[in-house]
């Protein structure tokens, strides 16, 4: 679960950003931009932000942190993780290791 604005009043820094976990809010995204919540929310409404991905789960929001962190620090941020099947052991090699001895 991602972290909210505890301790707004302090910089954001991209170790503080990547402390959030893998997704934040759209608050703490505002925050971090130095926007308003509600110019973010509009923003992904009509469809026109273009900053971060936008992860929708059902009605909840979510940011992910390491594109906040790739815009604000280009160049500087190690590559995200690896998603998806891909990234993952085949089947077959998964099941091979959990078949009875």
């Amino acid at each position: 679960m991602s972290r909210n604005l505890a301790g707004a009043d302090e910089a954001w820094t991209a170790e503080r950003i990547a402390a959030l976990g893998p997704t934040t809010d759209v608050p703490t995204t505002a925050s971090i931009l130095g926007v308003s919540g509600w110019t973010v929310y509009e923003e992904i409404k009509k469809s026109r932000w273009k900053t971060t991905r936008v992860l929708r789960l059902g009605r909840i929001i979510k940011i992910p942190t390491y594109d906040l962190l790739n815009f604000l620090y280009p160049g500087h941020v190690q590559a995200a993780p690896a998603a998806g099947p891909a990234a993952h052991a085949p089947l077959a090699a998964v099941g091979s290791s959990l078949a009875p001895a």
